[in-house]
């Protein structure tokens, strides 16, 4: 009922409240698994949480108003009085003030008890005004944030709070249970607005800057109907409208365009349907490649066009890297530097680029080099770089000095994917099969050669380094050590080619999705099932696991979001009209980025998804 206590903590009568959130399984017939190795204690999720909270109001139709306030502590509510025992906002037990005359006052409220704004609190203003427009609600509910939240600034307040609700008249929402509040889809645009209003200022000087050092850079088109370049006039600040949506222009960053957010509901099967449109970073081209910088606040892709081009995710301004002649294969940033970014090309070279500057750092090429450069892989340390090429070699790569290492022999065509290990001691290239080295001596350290009939098309190392998971044509999954390429576990639950793969952030558990439109998690060390995950099917392209979600990318052009412990549906992200390609989870874990086929890059914002 009081779903928007998360957002509304500006104002009022703040108070300390203890919260024990107990995290329960849903799926209480899932055995649990305790299998692993002999030191590992799985991670508890925190019980107590402090959290600060506006204070609430509540009214019944026919009821006397009532006020409900967030305290620590002690569970007795404080009565609030004058030395007269005049409550302190004014108004006694009976809700008439002492100096009211209810005959000569004709503002009489829904309940019939004389409302006199010149004694009421604002909250009882607008709680009135709820129950008045919203004849189906039973009950309203509001807090001094809600008023606040509808102005920019506390010198908007007008001198008539209730003319101004009722000229304006803000969109109501009532839940099942019949509670009438301010829209929260509403509450989130107005958000929206003030934060694009905030970083108008950041994106014009991030604009002058590029400017000033001669990048190549698209300035985003001028259109009067898009709030996020100006702020927008004082006279429209507070109403009530959905955010301006720009024309589609082919390659402009920073679109708002038509997007769609399928919420789970309570009940089992029941969902919510919003239309919520949301940042195109760019629409106009062939995205081959996404990378997420290391402190999550800018990405960069790889385009046919020859392109690299880097967004800040904060104010969506774009600037792109000149210096390659052929189609952008792959890119990855520096896992130690923010700034520095490697790509690799058609035209059979690789690319360190200083981010910063928009200049090219350093070039890796040499004359026997006669293929293409499809995959890049950075160490964790910054300071190797791996390529690989279609003439069946992997690279290694001094950072600092563009020197060349050692050259690996993988195959006679390019291997897929290219990582190292989190600690950076073994490197690993994977295609019909693996190779696993040691990147510092060059030295072959075992091969991965369990999957048969068809290509491994996935491949991630566990977040502690000791094992890889891998997904291939064969319709399996396995988990492998990265020692040797020993064998560990093989996971036979898909009935159709694995396209991703996935760890959990402690390593204990897999997800693993592919053609037959399923994601199946399993225990990493026992392959026993935890989830079986099949809503709303689409073939499953890219996987995601962050400390609280596991993100899925589909064939279908849908991003979708499950809880990693439950299993429980959470949100079905759409705006892409073809296949997810990527997904990358940036700035702290507030946005996934993802781009399609559709030739687009979408931002989503997971704050969003946890308001609703």
């Amino acid at each position: 009922m009081i779903r928007g206590m998360s957002m509304q903590i500006q104002g009022g009568n703040t108070a300390q409240l203890n919260v024990s959130a107990k995290f329960k399984n849903e799926h209480s017939s899932s055995p649990v698994v305790k299998s692993g190795p002999p030191n590992y204690k799985p991670k508890k999720s925190p019980r107590d949480q402090c959290v600060f909270l506006s204070y609430y109001k509540c009214r019944f139709r026919n009821r006397p108003i009532f006020g409900v306030k967030a305290n620590a502590g002690d569970h007795k509510l404080p009565d609030h009085r004058d030395e007269d025992g005049i409550p302190e906002d004014g108004i006694p037990e009976d809700g008439i003030p002492e100096d009211a005359n209810p005959e000569e006052d004709e503002n009489i409220d829904v309940e019939g008890v004389p409302a006199l704004q010149a004694h009421m609190d604002p909250v009882d203003i607008l709680l009135e005004y709820i129950l008045k427009y919203a004849p189906e609600a039973e009950c309203a509910i509001a807090c001094y944030g809600d008023i606040q939240d509808l102005f920019f600034n506390d010198d908007e307040w007008p001198e008539d709070l209730r003319e101004y609700l009722y000229a304006h008249l803000p969109t109501i929402d009532i839940d099942e249970s019949k509670t009438g509040m301010l829209s929260m889809e509403q509450a989130i645009r107005r958000q929206h607005l003030r934060e694009e209003a905030a970083i108008a200022p950041i994106r014009e000087a991030q604009q002058a800057a590029i400017r000033e050092r001669q990048a190549v850079y698209w300035e985003p088109q001028a259109d009067d109907t898009d709030a996020r370049d100006d702020p927008p006039p004082p006279e429209d600040r507070t109403l009530d409208r959905p955010l301006p949506e720009t024309k589609e222009m082919p390659g402009q960053p920073g679109n708002l365009l038509a997007a769609t957010i399928v919420l789970a509901k309570d009940a089992p099967g029941r969902t919510r349907t919003v239309d919520w449109p949301r940042h195109v970073l760019y629409n106009g081209g062939v995205v081959s490649s996404l990378t997420v910088s290391k402190d999550g606040t800018h990405i960069a892709a790889g385009f046919d066009d020859s392109f690299v081009r880097v967004w800040d995710l904060q104010t969506s301004v774009v600037f792109q890297l000149q210096g390659h002649s052929d189609n952008v294969w792959a890119t990855m940033f520096s896992p130690s530097e923010n700034n520095k970014l490697v790509s690799g090309s058609a035209d059979k070279t690789a690319i360190i680029w200083d981010v910063s500057t928009c200049d090219i750092a350093r070039t890796l090429s040499a004359p026997d080099i006669t293929g293409s450069v499809y995959t890049v892989a950075y160490a964790p340390d910054g300071k190797t770089i791996a390529t690989g090429s279609d003439n069946g070699f992997v690279y290694l790569w001094d950072a600092d000095t563009g020197e060349r290492k050692h050259h690996l022999k993988v195959h006679a065509s390019v291997g897929l994917v290219l990582a190292f290990s989190p600690m950076g001691n073994r490197l690993v290239c994977v295609v019909t099969k693996g190779w696993i080295w040691d990147p510092v001596s060059g030295q072959q350290l075992g091969m991965i050669e369990g999957h048969v009939d068809g290509i491994v098309s996935c491949m991630a190392f566990s977040p502690d380094g000791s094992r890889i998971l891998t997904g291939a044509d064969d319709q399996t999954a396995r988990v492998w050590s990265s020692e040797n390429g020993e064998e560990l576990v093989t996971l036979r639950e898909h009935t159709a080619a694995v396209w991703a793969v996935a760890w959990s952030p402690d390593s204990q558990y897999v997800a693993t999705g592919g053609l037959d439109e399923t994601i199946v998690v399993c225990n990493s060390y026992s392959g026993e099932i935890i989830h079986l995950l099949r809503d709303r099917p689409s073939p499953v392209t890219t996987l995601l696991w962050t400390e609280d979600l596991l993100i899925a990318g589909a064939a279908d052009g849908t991003v979708r979001l499950w809880n990693d412990k439950t299993g429980a549906f959470v949100a079905e992200l759409q705006g892409h009209i073809d296949r997810v390609n990527t997904t990358v989870l940036a700035k702290g874990g507030v946005n996934v980025v993802s781009s399609a086929e559709d030739g687009t890059i979408r931002k989503w914002d997971m704050r969003d998804i946890l308001r609703f």
